[in-house]
């Protein structure tokens, strides 16, 4: 199944499971008040509870939505970096295969210094045409604080008023610093492992 029929299938059922829980929880709502059991005590903020199970649906609610969302745009997102890998790929066999081509029908002898040479002036020529997909540096900060205003939506009148006190950038005095273990990291291509270093050369000797 196309992942944007799974979100919506997912959001779907999220509509129909929350009512249910809305439902139900205002249901026992109202058999709490209408037991009689010191209930009068706390009749002033029935509205109140009311108030606070619609926002508490709301935001999870909000919140099922925003991760079928992530889900659809990152699987978007894999699937253009594959596209992308694999036409590399592609083009990246192609050069090579070229440069084995010519220098068979020429007959060239080479040493390993002249072979390292030509591979390498043909892999400049060829990865030269790519783009840089590097994405722009992030803010880690905005980052931080959009991220708190999406999963505190209940508290944003709580969450304003602290940040209006101080940025969230004066709380520590270190700054952050993303590593390793912040961060997915995938082998982009064999051929990229293959080609980029000396067993390349070695390969391409072999071939010749």
């Amino acid at each position: 199944q196309e992942p944007e029929s799974v979100a919506q299938r997912l959001k779907n059922e999220r509509v129909v499971f929350l009512n249910e829980r809305r439902t139900k929880s205002l249901q026992q709502l109202e058999e709490y008040y209408s037991t009689g059991n010191n209930s009068n005590l706390v009749e002033k903020y029935r509205k109140d509870f009311v108030c606070s199970i619609n926002s508490l649906i709301i935001e999870r609610g909000m919140y099922v939505d925003r991760k079928c969302d992530e889900g659809v745009r990152r699987w978007k997102d894999r699937t253009k970096l594959n596209d992308i890998k694999n036409n590399y790929q592609s083009q990246i066999e192609e050069q090579v295969n070229k440069c084995l081509q010519q220098c068979w029908q020429e007959n060239k002898k080479m040493n390993e210094t002249e072979l390292e040479k030509e591979f390498n002036v043909m892999w400049k020529k060829t990865t030269s045409t790519f783009k840089d997909l590097r994405p722009p540096a992030a803010s880690i900060m905005e980052d931080m604080e959009a991220s708190l205003h999406e999963n505190m939506s209940a508290d944003t009148k709580f969450l304003n008023e602290q940040l209006s006190k101080k940025p969230l950038s004066e709380l520590t005095d270190k700054n952050p610093q993303v590593t390793q273990d912040h961060i997915e990291v995938y082998k982009t291509s064999y051929t990229f492992k293959i080609w980029s270093s000396k067993p390349g050369i070695k390969y391409f000797e072999r071939a010749q």
